[in-house]
């Protein structure tokens, strides 16, 4: 019954497991290209996906938010995306339970004739 037991034993051993590396994470990207947006078309077409991207990475990344919630243009910028110059983002934190973006476009002053 000896002989059993120890080839018992050999099955039942358990061995420590060693966790395997994770690979490095990829450098993340708010856009596959530098993207440029000229017009206020442009801007409410693809920028609500970009600023989900975003607000995404802040729920992951303290130090991305931080960054974002200071200075959202230039985040954007950091990251290869151009905002038209009349074009502002401002995060509002007070008051609310989940930061809001809300973006605005500043309207040139109308000249007079």
């Amino acid at each position: 019954m000896l002989p059993v037991l120890r080839a018992l034993s050999k099955w039942t051993q358990v061995t420590p497991h060693k966790p395997t590396p994770t690979p490095p994470a990829k450098e993340f990207r708010l856009v596959k290209k530098e993207t440029h947006f000229d017009t206020s078309d442009q801007v409410k077409r693809f920028l609500p996906d970009i600023l989900g991207r975003a607000l995404a990475r802040c729920w992951i990344d303290r130090g991305f938010m931080t960054e974002f919630l200071q200075d959202p243009k230039g985040v954007l910028a950091s990251y290869a995306v151009f905002l038209p110059e009349n074009v502002t983002i401002e995060i509002e934190t007070e008051g609310v339970t989940r930061p809001k973006v809300v973006v605005y476009e500043i309207s040139p002053a109308p000249t007079k004739p």
